[in-house]
């Protein structure tokens, strides 16, 4: 009787996982995915769409593209909000050195830019930096981590 119900529960689990890692609305996976590959359930979701949630969620207003190459990211974009300038950047974590990076920055807190120090926050394949000296920093952490 006991091998029947360990036999059951081990069956019920890799169907309720095998039906959760087919729910996701990007083709780079759900969390199940994630999990096992450690890309970002959000990996393929452009920095536009990001760039879009953060101005309507806050009274920032668009900038400028900001040149990835510095932090090593794929794209970047920044808003003004309460007069100062936040970035955000987009990684492609299916690339073992952007990963890499990502995951510095997500341990380390931060992000060097030309030798200068700046504080930065990860939300899965994108980073915000500058955010700290903001006086609405509060309002940006909330938004871009809800994103």
């Amino acid at each position: 009787m006991k091998r029947i119900l360990s036999l059951f529960s081990v069956s019920l689990l890799l169907f309720v996982l095998v039906s959760c890692a087919g729910e996701s609305s990007h083709s780079s996976g759900s969390w199940f995915t994630s999990l096992f590959t450690g890309v970002p359930a959000n990996n393929d979701v452009p920095i536009d769409e990001l760039v879009k949630y953060i101005l309507t969620k806050t009274d920032s207003e668009p900038c400028c593209d900001m040149e990835p190459g510095p932090v090593h990211a794929e794209s970047g974009f920044s808003v003004f909000l309460a007069g100062k300038q936040v970035a955000f950047y987009k990684y492609d974590a299916t690339k073992k050195k952007m990963r890499k990076k990502l995951d510095y920055i997500r341990k380390n807190g931060c992000v060097y830019i030309v030798g200068h120090r700046f504080p930065a926050r990860v939300n899965g394949s994108f980073v915000m930096v500058d955010y700290e000296i903001n006086p609405q920093k509060d309002t940006l952490i909330k938004v871009f981590d809800e994103f």
